[in-house]
């Protein structure tokens, strides 16, 4: 109930925009250094960190009745993402391997994907038991709800066993950074397959920067906004728990670029159905689908960019993904920010442009790829 809120403390439309901007910015400045600090220092105590940067991001926005307030709880959520980006998958990756589990890898990153979509399962239906009128006491107790749920995980991070990285003098020396760097600039699979991550992802978020509003404006209510949520949730666990039986690991690629063409599609049905036939209900039925879609690809690109990093460098690696992200975040949400001063329908006409550009120029599946590590 995001958006909500934030017109309830008084932003404007664009203004979530805006704070989307902020959001990768920071994640521009801190994504790689934080990543880094994790393959030199170690991901345990960099995951720590992301989790207090979480938290202090929480508190500000409890205590946040301005737009400059709200920019340094979004900063402080940036530092956080930053920190966990790439971190959680490399350490994950890293003790499958240890154990001699590498060839479960991708039901591995399913299940880890899935235990993350347990908690966005219940949340919208708390969230929707609790806000009915959209009042500030109840924004409140959502919020208090979340900063607890931060401070459990922090105490479960101390919990954490970290993997031997597979790192040696050598490779040190040769520099984590620059060693990611050269592998993204000269595997062009990888870099494709980056692009076509992020893209879509930011295609998405476009859309989900305001979809409550969106809906709530058309007179979707907030019970059905909720419920479709968890819905959407419930199946984005299922299929991530079973992503190792449903998708061999030889067709990880192909999945891929099938999914980024129905994402697509049902963008282009959304904006059809608008001008058609607008009922507020399908067509949130219609962005429910989209988004789960969107979500299913998550453990499959996990996969592959595992496959094609180093142990030593994979969190910088995977890390450098959303660095990609966080650049080309910058001139789409400005964009997105200006769309929606003229109408609410134009942020998803930009995201069906973005999907459009993702399917005709970034396809993942080629029949040389070979999905076995590059370690």
């Amino acid at each position: 109930m995001m958006s909500l809120f934030y017109i309830h403390r008084g932003l404007r439309l664009e203004d979530i925009f805006y704070l989307a901007l902020i959001w990768a910015v920071i994640n521009i400045i801190c994504e790689v250094p934080s990543s880094y600090l994790a393959d030199t220092w170690g991901r345990k105590k960099t995951i720590a960190l992301g989790v207090i940067a979480g938290l202090l991001y929480w508190i500000f926005f409890l205590l946040a009745h301005s737009f400059f307030m709200f920019a340094i709880g979004i900063m402080w959520y940036a530092c956080s993402i930053a920190m966990l980006s790439g971190t959680q998958e490399a350490l994950l990756y890293d003790s499958a391997k240890e154990l001699g589990k590498e060839d479960e890898t991708l039901s591995k990153l399913g299940s880890f994907h899935s235990a993350l979509s347990i908690f966005k399962i219940f949340t919208p239906l708390v969230a929707i038991a609790i806000i009915q009128t959209l009042s500030e006491a109840q924004f409140v107790a959502v919020l208090l709800i979340d900063i607890v749920a931060t401070a459990v995980a922090l105490i479960l991070t101390t919990r954490l066993t970290e993997a031997h990285h597979a790192m040696d003098v050598a490779e040190i020396e040769a520099g984590v950074l620059r060693d990611a760097w050269r592998l993204l600039t000269k595997n062009k699979l990888l870099m494709r397959a980056i692009l076509s991550n992020v893209i879509i992802f930011i295609a998405f978020l476009v859309t989900w920067h305001y979809y409550q509003t969106f809906f709530v404006d058309m007179g979707v209510s907030l019970c059905i906004l909720g419920i479709g949520w968890s819905i959407n949730h419930i199946i984005i666990f299922a299929i991530h728990r079973y992503i190792g039986r449903i998708v061999p690991v030889r067709h990880v690629s192909l999945t891929i670029d099938i999914l980024n063409i129905c994402y697509t599609a049902t963008l282009l049905l959304f904006v059809v159905m608008w001008v058609v036939f607008p009922n507020p209900y399908l067509l949130y039925f219609l962005f429910v689908t989209s988004a789960s879609i969107q979500g299913w690809r998550k453990p499959l690109f996990s996969e592959f960019f595992n496959k094609q990093s180093k142990s030593y460098n994979r969190a910088t690696t995977l890390s450098l993904s959303n660095f990609i992200k966080s650049i080309l975040d910058i001139p789409v949400v400005l964009l997105a920010a200006y769309l929606i001063q003229i109408d609410s329908i134009f942020p998803y006409i930009l995201s069906l442009i973005l999907g459009l550009l993702v399917i005709t120029f970034f396809r993942v599946y080629t029949r040389t790829y070979v999905s076995s590590s590059v370690v």
